[in-house]
């Protein structure tokens, strides 16, 4: 009896062995055809940072949202190649820090048409960059703007703080631009803690290592094991990061209004904004000061403050679907009056601040910009780009005229 049971209990094994053995060979088979990405360390646009939580995976490409080609330079930029360490002696180099909307994010789900990441060459700062060399080429023959996309989808204002601390000093930067606002502009609790409540990254790590929580070591158990198993792969896809991103979405937990705070509304934004978006960019500011760069911060558009008659019919219904999205809520009131409210904030703090919330009336071409709520079309890029010409322009020409002069005769 008792050989029995242990032989009935090695068929069970052996059956479970096997249905494992055609379950993962069965997974691979359809992964290499029908995923994605079916190489797990190429499948997510992101990696894990000490400083900042998260940063730009340099193998990211899928199928869907970049066409299987790399978007990303080796050294963790939005762009092809990566940049010399040491700038050209005519070269001015401008790094433009900002979230998804600069990245170059696309679109996919139920609520908004699907529409695919951004080519590197349909990205804000490449149209930048071919404006200003242009005007270069025209006006100071011999030198050259380098523009570098330093966006990652979900930044708020203080990573790019860190962000400029940690990596981006150590290349000389002219000049410093923030393209912002949807993520951390629109923020009405003066509560709020911008540094410890990041919307997603190695916060959630940390906190759950510091309880010895169970579920951490399981995540990262099957994070390890996806670069060998396509079972674990498949698992540490659908619950893994879900485990160590609780807060996927990149938005800011929900909070309770601060008790003894301003009850109206135009001074809890104020105070809000002080303690959060305009605490990292003074900062920014400041430290241009002492590291010689130029500081400028443009607002993002929002296809909520556009006027609806100057939309194509596609920018229409995109803003159609978002005000259903946030009906019953504040939201749009609320960033009206944020945007009344940020050029005297800015200029209280002396930090240049260019207002491109409303980027449809420079649509001359009369060309779809928006993907979704703040998420640009190539054209949208474009237009967004134009707008910014002038501004960077006139601090590019502003360090060419500083070196002429101290040049030696």
């Amino acid at each position: 009896m008792h050989g029995n049971t242990k032989h009935n209990w090695l068929l069970v094994l052996a059956s479970l062995l096997v249905a494992l053995l055609a379950l993962e060979g069965g997974l691979r088979l359809a992964r290499q055809r029908f995923s994605n990405q079916p190489d797990s360390m190429q499948n997510s646009p992101h990696l894990y940072a000490p400083y900042r939580s998260f940063k730009l995976n340099p193998a990211f490409n899928t199928k869907n949202n970049t066409g299987g080609k790399k978007i990303h330079s080796s050294d963790g930029f939005r762009r092809d190649a990566p940049i010399a360490l040491r700038k050209g002696a005519n070269q001015v180099r401008i790094f433009v820090m900002g979230a998804s909307a600069l990245y170059g994010i696309g679109s996919w789900g139920s609520v908004y048409p699907n529409a695919p990441y951004l080519a590197n060459n349909e990205t804000v700062t490449h149209y930048l960059e071919q404006d200003l060399n242009a005007a270069l080429a025209r006006e100071h023959a011999g030198y050259s703007a380098e523009i570098v996309n330093c966006g990652v989808t979900a930044y708020q204002t203080f990573q790019h703080l860190v962000y400029l601390n940690e990596s981006l000093l150590k290349y000389a930067p002219d000049i410093v631009v923030n393209l912002d606002g949807h993520n951390d502009f629109y923020i009405f609790d003066p509560g709020i803690e911008h540094w410890g409540q990041s919307g997603y990254g190695i916060l959630s790590v940390v906190e759950s290592l510091n309880r010895r929580e169970f579920r951490i070591q399981v995540a990262l158990f099957f994070r390890w094991l996806a670069m060998y198993s396509a079972i674990a792969d498949q698992i540490d896809r659908r619950l893994t990061s879900r485990l160590l991103n609780p807060r996927a979405d990149g938005a800011p937990p929900a909070q309770a209004p601060a008790d003894g705070g301003p009850a109206a509304p135009a001074e809890r934004y104020a105070l809000a904004a002080r303690r959060t978006y305009l605490r990292a960019l003074w900062q920014i500011n400041r430290l241009g000061q002492l590291e010689d760069y130029a500081h400028l911060v443009f607002l993002q558009p929002e296809v909520v403050l556009e006027d609806p008659a100057r939309l194509t019919g596609h920018d229409r219904m995109i803003r159609d679907i978002t005000l259903r999205h946030v009906e019953g809520t504040k939201e749009v009131e609320e960033k009206h009056l944020a945007r009344s409210l940020m050029p005297r904030l800015f200029a209280d703090k002396g930090i240049e601040f260019h207002d491109l919330g409303e980027i449809a009336p420079l649509n001359r071409d009369g060309r779809d910009l928006y993907i979704d709520y703040c998420h640009l079309t190539p054209a949208g890029a474009k237009v967004v780009a134009g707008a910014m010409f002038p501004a960077v322009y006139a601090q590019v020409q502003k360090r060419i005229a500083a070196r002429k002069a101290t040049a030696k005769p």
